[in-house]
């Protein structure tokens, strides 16, 4: 399938608001967080499923979906953040019309639940999309100078590469170069789409994933599916982001030394410690761009354009 590379986004652009997962805990935090985006000098737009709250959904399937593809149709605006994740993305990727995003490609940003739209949208239209940070959940408090220096130079400036800022703590769990196009985000989404048509081949792939509140056990159970649907086998290269929020357990073990149980033994370049997930000082990665690593050197190298 051919790929789509959305258009940068200027000042005064129209940024397009939906919720497409769950609504966050105090909804006073979506105004907060419309507020940063129009002191950045945008306008913006919200779906009509903004604020609502059913149960942990942000309103009826049908009104998320209808947002996003309303929004994707609106010539006028320019990108789609969402507020925050949680869960139902997923729910929503049944019934999309996917002809949409791959007429009007735009960006699209999102992480957490939203791994599922960042995936499904490579798989089925073709368009990269970026897994950074969102309008409740990051841009709601002061925002991290790290994250908004990374998301708006991405989003607004045209690179024909770009050298990721992965800052001190990446480490180098299995050394060698390799590249691919970037596919992952949160390990439990993303783990729920094997066997879906929404997830994309991974044959070749930079494989990046992260996670929250999960306990090492679980995390074990989502590594052991990765290898029995051969997803491990055909990763070219592995980055690990931000594992936060375990729970302490009597008999738990080492997150890394179960990661290295997995991961050694495909002898393919990985690293640790990217800063991604939910942090607060996390920096945005293109969903689907082509990506070269050297792990040897902890460095991950955009090479090309991911607006036009």
């Amino acid at each position: 399938m051919q790929s789509f590379i959305p258009r940068q986004l200027r000042q005064g652009d129209l940024i397009g608001i939906v919720s497409p997962a769950s609504p966050p805990h105090d909804v006073a935090r979506i105004a907060r967080g419309i507020r940063y985006v129009l002191s950045r000098g945008f306008r913006v737009c919200l779906g009509s499923g903004v604020g609502l709250k059913t149960g942990y959904l942000a309103g009826p399937d049908c009104t998320r979906r209808m947002d996003l593809e309303s929004m994707f149709a609106d010539e006028q605006v320019r990108a789609i953040l969402c507020t925050r994740g949680g869960y139902g993305a997923a729910r929503l990727l049944d019934g999309l019309d996917w002809d949409i995003p791959r007429r009007y490609p735009k960006i699209f940003a999102g992480f957490s639940d939203i791994t599922a739209l960042n995936m499904a949208l490579f798989a089925k239209s073709g368009l990269m999309s970026f897994a950074g940070p969102m309008v409740a959940a990051d841009f709601a408090d002061e925002v991290s100078p790290i994250a908004e220096a990374a998301f708006w130079s991405m989003m607004m400036e045209v690179q024909s590469q770009r050298k990721l800022e992965l800052g001190g703590a990446v480490r180098t769990m299995r050394a060698g170069k390799a590249e691919g196009p970037l596919l992952g985000g949160n390990l439990s989404v993303f783990c729920s789409l094997i066997g879906t048509p929404y997830l994309p081949s991974c044959k070749g792939a930079i494989l990046f994933f992260e996670d929250t509140g999960e306990a090492v056990y679980r995390i074990d159970r989502m590594m052991l599916q990765l290898r029995h649907s051969g997803v491990l086998a055909a990763a070219a290269g592995i980055l690990l982001g931000s594992f936060t929020a375990i729970p302490e357990t009597v008999n738990n073990r080492l997150l890394e030394d179960v990661l290295e149980e997995y991961i050694l033994p495909l002898n393919i370049p990985t690293l640790t410690g990217i800063p991604f997930g939910h942090i607060r000082d996390k920096i945005t990665l293109p969903m689907g761009a082509w990506v070269a690593m050297d792990a040897s050197n902890g460095a991950v190298v955009v090479t090309h354009p991911v607006v036009r």
